[in-house]
């Protein structure tokens, strides 16, 4: 449902950037938060002060103005709460994790010299791959068929 506003508010547009537009519409609008909305005046973005917007389009601040707003994407990180399953097994941190394309397995490669293969399904690994002289760190997924053996970096096995 689209909210509509019968508010007529007098402004300074010389004064009213933006991000003060935002302001006005969140509390016309009584948001509990802040929202990020872009703004339009006959079809045009605003993009710097009111009074500019104006003054592109040959209108005046005697006009009656109609803006329309329109609400801008916003991502919010959401902590999480719960652990859904653990891989127990490397004796250092995790540096570098793959998926295969099936999402059935995923390879981790840590700080104690190891790589491990996992069944997701079980949460069990499959193979323990040791050898290597120092951390493994993040390096093309084996798991990709465009990546050759001759195209990994130097030290992997």
């Amino acid at each position: 449902m689209k909210a509509v506003l019968k508010s007529i508010i007098c402004v300074d547009a010389y004064a009213l950037w933006r991000r003060k537009l935002n302001g006005v519409i969140n509390e016309l609008l009584e948001n509990e938060r802040s929202e990020p909305y872009s703004f339009y005046i006959n079809d045009q973005e605003v993009a710097g002060t009111l009074q500019e917007a104006l003054d592109e389009q040959g209108l005046t601040t005697e006009d009656v103005i109609k803006i329309i707003y329109q609400p801008q994407a916003t991502f919010r990180v959401v902590a999480v709460t719960r652990c859904s399953g653990t891989l127990p097994g490397h004796t250092e941190a995790i540096l570098c994790v793959a998926f295969s394309p099936d999402c059935q397995r995923l390879l981790t490669g840590s700080g104690d010299a190891t790589l491990r293969i996992w069944d997701l399904n079980t949460e069990t690994p499959i193979h323990t791959l040791k050898g290597h002289k120092n951390w493994v760190r993040p390096l093309p997924s084996p798991f990709l068929p465009s990546i050759s053996r001759a195209a990994r970096p130097v030290g992997v096995r």
